[in-house]
């Protein structure tokens, strides 16, 4: 400490000035580093025959779309490997009533969307009338005649079936296709990059339609108690997604990546 003393006697007010300012840079370098969405950094590739030209997972059926989309949006529940049925967006435990003709489920909190909205059970209420308002989920069956009613609590929010179902949490609720867009999703034509609260989000800039699409990450993701040890943001930055209709331009495309790697 007095080594210390002695070397501020000796330093003048604009050096001191100035090293500060060089630390405050260097300590806001590392924040916005640490904060960024990854746009740096070699991508995981993954290659596909063909662009489905639709993202949004409420108006889309094409598996190819599924196998992005599910790294950006996320339904309440997923299934392990174990086959047991665990929250996502939703604690893991749910309750059904007798008749198995209501279901209950509380959401995690803590959880944003890409776009900063808030889950809560409003978002939830909103984002299943938009799946069965859309009519073109392959869930859409399943949901026919169910009614989805957020609760006062703002966690909470019921499902009611039209007949009983023990397995509608793992059919449906944990089904990609079910996944919860933000409430303040706008209605628009083209790919469908929704906001949504999985570990990566759409970068629309990056998007080239029938050749390429690019999801970065998610810095405030919010991972599952259960599914990963890892609590801070994904470590791959980048996922691409290249679309090449040849399919031997596909397999050199896919052994180029595996040698790279």
């Amino acid at each position: 400490m007095k080594r210390v003393g002695r070397w501020l006697a000796r330093v003048g007010p604009r050096q001191l000035i100035a090293i500060l300012t060089l630390v405050w840079l260097m300590f806001t370098l590392g924040w916005l580093v640490a904060r960024s969405d990854g746009m740096g950094g070699r991508p995981l590739v993954i290659v596909w025959g063909s662009d489905p030209g639709a993202y949004d997972p409420h108006r889309t059926s094409n598996p190819v779309a599924q196998d992005v989309f599910r790294h950006v949006c996320q339904p309440l529940f997923y299934e392990d490997e174990s086959g047991t049925v665990r929250g996502l967006l939703a604690e893991d435990a749910f309750q059904y009533s007798n008749d198995g003709r209501q279901l209950s489920v509380s959401l995690r909190p803590g959880i944003t969307f890409h776009d900063g909205a808030v889950l809560s059970a409003e978002a939830v209420q909103s984002s299943f009338e938009r799946l069965q308002r859309m009519s073109v989920s392959p869930l859409l069956a399943d949901l026919r005649g169910v009614t989805v009613t957020a609760q006062p609590d703002g966690r909470t929010v019921l499902f009611d079936l039209p007949s009983p179902d023990f397995d509608f949490v793992r059919l449906v609720l944990a089904n990609p296709y079910a996944a919860i867009v933000s409430p303040l999703t706008q209605e628009t034509d083209g790919p469908g990059f929704v906001a949504c609260t999985g570990p990566y989000q759409f970068a629309a800039s990056l998007y080239r339609p029938g050749h390429s699409l690019t999801l970065v990450r998610f810095a405030d993701y919010r991972w599952p108690p259960a599914l990963f040890a890892n609590r801070s943001a994904p470590r791959i930055a980048r996922i691409r997604f290249d679309f090449i209709a040849d399919r031997a331009e596909r397999l050199d495309a896919q052994s180029t990546a595996k040698a790279v790697s």
